[in-house]
């Protein structure tokens, strides 16, 4: 994905801010997919801010069998809804 796209989403979605400091793949890799996936990883933040999560620390985001993978850590009441969004989100594009 361009580091322009990439930029922008984390503007906008605080969960996509990298830690320089964190030696997780999102760090090192950034998002590993490409620009088609932005409508997912939009719904994917909208998500979070609506739900009772926080400390969200992604891991890695990829794309992996023509899918999207996102991988993190969270806490708060609702970090199993989250990771149930994660879950659908290929589901989703269908």
């Amino acid at each position: 994905m361009k580091e322009s796209l990439e930029k922008a989403l984390a503007r906008r979605f605080h969960i996509y801010v990298q830690n320089p400091n964190n030696e997780v793949p999102f760090t090192i890799f950034r998002f590993e997919c490409g620009p088609g996936w932005v409508p997912l990883l939009i719904e994917f933040a909208q998500t979070a801010e609506r739900l009772d999560v926080y400390d969200v620390q992604i891991g890695q985001i990829k794309e992996k069998w023509d899918a999207l993978r996102i991988y993190f850590t969270a806490a708060g009441l609702d970090q199993d809804a989250l990771e149930d969004i994660a879950l659908d989100l290929p589901s989703l594009i269908k």
